[in-house]
């Protein structure tokens, strides 16, 4: 699997995450770990909780589709998820 497809699933996952609640997030053990299944490939995820204020937490997703240059650099990104919604979102 390429890596700008890994990013492209990535992005994906960042807009699923930013969706959902933050109580969902504040419930789940960090770091979580599973495999996920894009475009007929095996990924590895994993989601830490890297900040967590008053006002947002912020998730680490790293992906890893177990390639040779993602055991050692997986792919990376960052969501943020407000505790308070703007109105209209």
């Amino acid at each position: 699997m390429r890596r700008r497809d890994l990013r492209r699933f990535a992005q994906v996952l960042r807009q699923e995450a930013e969706c959902k609640p933050v109580e969902y997030w504040l419930q789940q053990e960090y770091p979580s770990t599973y495999i996920s299944s894009f475009e007929g490939n095996e990924v590895q995820v994993e989601i830490s909780l890297l900040e967590k204020t008053d006002e947002f937490i912020q998730l680490g997703i790293a992906l890893s589709d177990s390639g040779w240059i993602c055991q050692f650099v997986p792919v990376g990104i960052c969501a943020v998820v407000r505790t308070i919604r703007e109105s209209g979102t």
